[in-house]
């Protein structure tokens, strides 16, 4: 650049230099000549002026950047908080608004508003901003994809507020030191959202994006036909794709499915559901009276919730308002003048109806209880399953707790109950049903289990197995062999073991050495990528402040101050999410206090500062969902500062002071008295001014000991003040009403299940202790104590050699000296099994035994049987055969059959397939496995430990299968239990027509109607299922759908074709279609005098079903009018119609 005239040279050379000086500053050479003083001069002139436009341009790009950085933050706290885009300008003007509050110093205010208003901060301004911020995000994240290995999917469809579907695409993977999971993905549908449809945009999405569809090992769906179908869903056109893709439905949505309403209990849940709706949205004033008397009553809740299917938790949370505000609702009632009220009354007080909506409440809180557990970040698949299994055991024991009438799990049901009699079959039947929906979702997951318990727990698989072969299926770009070998090498190490149990499963396969194990590293980490749910739980970061009840701090650069002996709070807050959990408060790394939360905040109170409470807090919120705890990210950092009092100094001093110019003027009236005596002469006026200072000066001293006397027993009475409110904010910590909070009560020891000689440990603990207080303990088990201790903040109750009498449901409570006493804390059940002895007996079928001294004694080469029995206490066992202390042989347990095809309901040429396990196979030992139909043997196979039979099926295959396995010595297992396979085989419907006004005639080929007038087409069939639906169709296309009948007119002397009419039930979610009907002509003559005749090929066999909605996972609903009339008819209309049922 030239620095006299600022120009740039094009291309810099010395020719173009020297000519552009030459002919744009030829002068310059004469006015200052080379050499010259007055040219060296210029030249740093002219040097010194670029500098300093150069700074001025630098300093200006730097002020833009600073206030670019600026926007971008404020965009990206506006937009974790979800706030609006306008929400920019507000902030601004709040900014404003504080440096011209805070700032006094005209100045430094006109800088920093200055600075502020450069900011960009509008709302296009802030559009712009979010989406720089989240290209960012996008492209880090899709970097991070493109580096690992492999990748799970979760695909989930919903419809936002405008009818959009919107399609969300979460990845989970493994990258670094960890798992992510994180929003890959927002894809709008517009109009049909088939699976063709959806691949075909997740297949853009990832060409898009320079993603691999091979690498995704998992993907999980919503469940809907789109997304599951067997030919053209989005799982089926992947897994053409990537082969090795294991697709799965949402486990979560699965557990929902499993507990639908059906029968009496789907009666009794409208019905209370009716009541709620009428207490609640009747009318405004209604609903209003109602939340009055519970005001009035000091009911326990506020008001009844409503009921709706698309939130999963809501039918659980309200059947327990509804039950919890029994007595509440019938005072209600009683009072209400309606006539509908005496009807809901009635219903409300039949001891029937209320037990069945108890047992509703209670067990729908267990399956709320697990639909939460079920939730959640950084869930595998592998978690997911363990829940539900553990939920299949948690099943028998409530069909247990029912049998016995014991109702331990079943607490709102046994207050409601005035006896175990009035547990109906109903219920029973109810448990049954999960039991079974649970084990069938569960046996049809195609997961490898075996690689489940490998990534769980290495170190106790079986290195013999299949395992390698399971894992080059899963992943294969493994060596099998090497992997075998890396797995002697990892279970021969007692560190490994060791870390495994000290850190768990994910942590543990993350730190694995890569180079030293990396066959098995890629399975686990493949198999703790996959995601279960499309469900996530995720708690916010909680928000931490302080307060000084008598405005002792001051606000320091990095955090309050707090004066010396002032009582202060700190405050823990997060957004509500989930009802409970509770706050812990760290100081540094180290928990100091944790509080239960109330409201989603606790407050921590501190009653008198001292400089041990100086330090860095922060506060972390732990909540309990489903038996597992959760814990959110660590808040920001609150410095607390802890500074002398100044009033008790100043006081001191200026006591000191005072007491010095007593004795300073006492000293002098003194030193003055003396020297007075020593005076031979005085005159009267001297004598009086001598007389006076005496009395003066020791008023003064007294005046002045006083108030130092006045300023230390002031000081004394404000430090007793301040102990005082310090001791009655200590006591007053748990409430403002005096009211002591809920203690905590858990178990220390393993199992809450335990055999008699056990000993059980629990843990009782006040969320609050007192300082230097100790509180009294009680544990109670079924309602009465059993054992009390004493303590400041827990105590530990160990009960020893436990029988049953030990068994219940315990929870514990503190009191303190004033008999206040704390509310129960949440229970504990205990169970105490105890079987009883077993009996043994022989029994020889040919009779070659004699009785001996000792026992029977048994021919040689004659046979005999040894048997083992018990009293019937708990379903399932097995016994032992012992000879000596050694175990010779063990009982034959029952096997599991399960449907491995998609429905149990199947139409004639379909296929079907069962799969027979046993429980406890015997190493290498082939048994022999058994499929029995309505009683009778129809297939055998043999194998270690399970079989697969396939049949094609027909009408003569309809029943219940079992089966059952043997071994060579012809001891058989019990027969398995039943799964009914039932086989629709529709008839052939039959089609006619009718004319109303009669005008129409029978021609050779069938009616002929008159133009203009009316008819009707009848689609009937035989009485075989209830409900379905006719499809009317002309020559191949559908023209109507209907219940019972169908009306056509005729219109014009063109395309006249057949009638057909073809029959398809629904029948438990499977469309049947059935053969076409024999064809009916229809002629339409326009004049009464021409026919036309079409021939139409009657052969239309293969139809197939129709699916109204391939979006929707649930039921489709259609209401058609049953008979359908035209009054004018048009030509068009003579064609051939065929109808098919739906």
């Amino acid at each position: 650049m030239c620095l006299i005239c600022n120009e740039c040279v094009g291309v810099l050379k010395d020719y173009n230099v020297r000519r552009h000086h030459v002919e744009k500053h030829h002068t310059f050479r004469t006015n200052f000549p080379e050499g010259s003083q007055e040219r060296a001069a210029k030249v740093q002139s002219l040097i010194a002026s670029y500098n300093r436009s150069s700074t001025t341009m630098v300093r200006s790009f730097t002020a833009q950047e600073r206030a670019t950085a600026a926007s971008l933050r404020v965009s990206w706290i506006l937009a974790k908080k979800k706030r609006p885009f306008t929400d920019s300008e507000t902030v601004k003007d709040c900014m404003l608004a504080v440096v011209d509050e805070v700032i006094n110093d005209d100045k430094i205010k006109m800088s920093v508003v200055s600075a502020i208003k450069n900011v960009p901060l509008s709302d296009t301004s802030n559009i712009r901003r979010v989406e720089i911020l989240a290209a960012d995000v996008y492209e880090t994240l899709l970097g991070d994809l493109m580096k690992a290995d492999t990748m799970s999917i979760a695909v989930d469809e919903s419809t936002d507020k405008t009818d959009t579907a919107q399609l969300c695409i979460y990845v989970r993977f493994f990258y670094g030191k960890c798992f992510r999971e994180e929003l890959l993905g927002l894809l709008p549908l517009e109009g049909h959202t088939t699976g063709d449809i959806v691949f075909g945009k997740i297949s853009a999405f990832f060409k898009d994006s320079g993603l691999d569809m091979k690498r995704v090992c998992m993907l999980v769906t919503d469940g809907a036909p789109s997304m599951t179908g067997k030919v053209n869903g989005l799982a089926a056109r992947w897994s053409a794709v990537a082969p090795q893709l294991i697709s799965l439905h949402c486990i979560v949505h699965q557990a929902v499915l499993c507990a639908k309403l059906s029968g009496a209990l789907k009666t009794t849940m409208d019905s209370v559901m009716a009541i709620i709706n009428f207490n609640r949205s009747t009318s405004s004033v209604q609903h209003r009276l109602f939340r009055m008397l519970l005001s009035e009553m000091s009911a326990e809740h506020h008001d009844l919730l409503l009921h709706n299917d698309v939130s999963w938790l809501s039918k659980g949370k309200a059947l327990e308002r509804f039950c919890g505000l029994r007595e509440e609702i019938i005072t209600f009632l009683r009072g209400s003048k309606q006539k509908k009220a005496e009807t809901h009354l009635s219903r409300i007080l039949d001891d029937n109806f209320m037990a069945d909506a108890c047992f509703l409440s209670d067990i729908f809180k267990h399956l709320n209880d697990l639909n939460l557990g079920l939730q959640g970040r950084d869930k595998t698949v592998i978690d997911l399953v363990e829940q539900m299994r553990a939920f299949q055991v948690k099943l028998d024991l409530f069909a247990n707790d029912l049998s016995t009438g014991r109702m331990l799990h079943f607490p709102t049901l046994r207050k409601c109950i005035s006896s175990p009699a009035q547990i109906t079959d109903v219920m029973t039947d109810f448990i049954a049903m999960l039991k079974n929906n649970f084990a069938g979702r569960l046996d049809g997951l195609d997961l490898p289990t075996e690689l489940a318990v490998f990534v769980r727990d290495p170190f106790t698989v079986a290195i013999e197995g299949d395992l390698s072969a399971r894992a080059k299926k899963l992943v294969t770009s493994i060596d099998e062999g090497k992997f075998t070998l890396e797995l002697v090498d990892m279970q021969s190490s007692v560190t490994m073991a060791q870390e495994l149990s000290t850190n768990g499963p994910a942590m543990f396969w993350t730190d694995v050495n890569a180079h030293q194990f990396p066959n098995i590293k890629k399975v686990a980490i493949v198999m703790l990528s996959m995601f279960g749910s499309t469900y996530t739980l995720d708690l916010q970061q909680p928000s931490i402040s302080h307060s000084a009840p008598d405005g002792q701090f001051v606000v320091g650069s990095q955090g309050p101050v707090i004066t010396r002996g002032h009582s202060f709070t700190i405050i823990c807050s997060t957004e509500s999410q989930y009802p409970g959990g509770s706050f812990h408060l760290f100081r540094g790394s180290n928990i100091t206090r944790s509080e239960s939360a109330v409201n989603h905040s606790s407050s921590f109170s501190f009653p008198e500062a001292d400089y041990s409470h100086e330090g860095n807090y922060s506060c972390v919120y732990e909540v309990s969902v489903s038996s597992r705890s959760f814990r959110s990210s660590v808040s920001k950092l609150l410095l607390i500062t802890i500074t002398a009092s100044l009033l008790p100094v100043i006081g001191a001093a200026v006591s000191a002071v005072l007491l010095v110019l007593s004795v300073l003027i006492i000293i002098l009236l003194l030193k003055r008295r003396e020297k007075q005596r020593n005076k031979e002469t005085h005159s009267k006026c001297s004598f009086t001014k001598a007389s006076l200072l005496p009395v003066i000066g020791a008023t003064v001293s007294a005046v002045l000991l006083l108030l130092s006397v006045l300023i230390i027993i002031l000081l004394l009475k404000r430090r007793q003040k301040q102990r005082k409110y310090s001791f009655r904010k200590a006591s007053s910590l748990t409430s403002v009403t005096g009211e002591l909070q809920m203690p905590t009560l858990s178990l220390t020891s393993r199992h809450a299940v335990v055999s008699r000689g056990e000993n059980i440990q629990f843990r009782c603990t006040t969320p609050k202790p007192k300082c230097n207080v100790n509180a009294e303990f009680q544990l109670y088990i079924n309602g009465p104590s059993v054992s009390s201790q004493t303590h400041v903040s827990s105590v530990t109750f160990n009960l020893v050699n436990v029988d049953v009498s030990h068994q219940g449901s315990y929870s514990c409570q503190y009191s303190y000296q004033n008999n206040i006493k704390s509310p129960l804390s949440s229970t504990i059940i205990i169970t105490v099994v105890n079987l009883q002895q077993p009996r043994i007996s022989h029994n020889a079928p040919d009779g070659q035994f004699v009785v001996g001294s000792q026992g029977p004694v048994i021919t040689r080469g004659h046979s005999f049987t040894i048997i083992c029995s018990t009293e019937s206490q708990y379903p399932g066992g097995s016994f032992h055969l012992f000879k000596g202390s050694s175990i010779t042989r063990s009982e034959v347990q029952m096997p599991t059959l399960s449907l491995t095809s998609t429905h149990a309901v199947v139409s004639p040429g379909e296929n079907i397939q069962f799969r027979c396990t046993t429980p406890k196979p015997r190493c290498n030992v082939n048994a022999e496995f058994q499929l029995f139909t309505n009683g009778l043997s129809v297939s055998s196979q043999k194998h270690v430990s399970s079989v697969t039979f396939n049949h094609n099926v027909d009408i003569s295959h309809q029943g219940s299968y079992s089966c059952q396995y043997s071994y060579q010595n012809n001891i058989k297992s019990p027969l398995s239990n039943t799964v009914i396979i039932t086989v629709v085989d529709l008839q052939q419907p039959n089609i006619s027509h009718s004319a109303p006004y009669g005008q129409f005639v029978v021609g050779s080929q069938g009616p002929v109607i008159t133009r203009g007038h009316s008819f009707t087409i009848i689609c009937s069939t035989e009485s075989q299922y209830s409900g379905g639906s006719f499809h009317l169709f002309r020559g191949s296309s559908i023209t109507r759908s209907a219940a019972n009948t169908y009306a056509g007119a005729s219109h014009d002397n063109k395309n006249e074709d057949d009638d057909e009419a073809d029959y398809e039930n629904v029948e438990l979610g499977e469309n049947m279609d059935h053969d076409d009907s024999e064809q009916d002509y229809i002629n339409v003559d326009s004049d009464q005098s021409e026919q036309d005749y079409i021939n139409v090929d009657a052969d239309q066999s293969e139809q197939n079903y129709i699916n109204v909605d391939t979006d929707d996972s649930e039921e489709d609903y259609v209401n058609v009018n049953d008979i359908e009339n035209k009054s004018m008819v048009d030509k068009s209309d003579d064609n051939v119609y065929e109808s098919c049922c739906d």
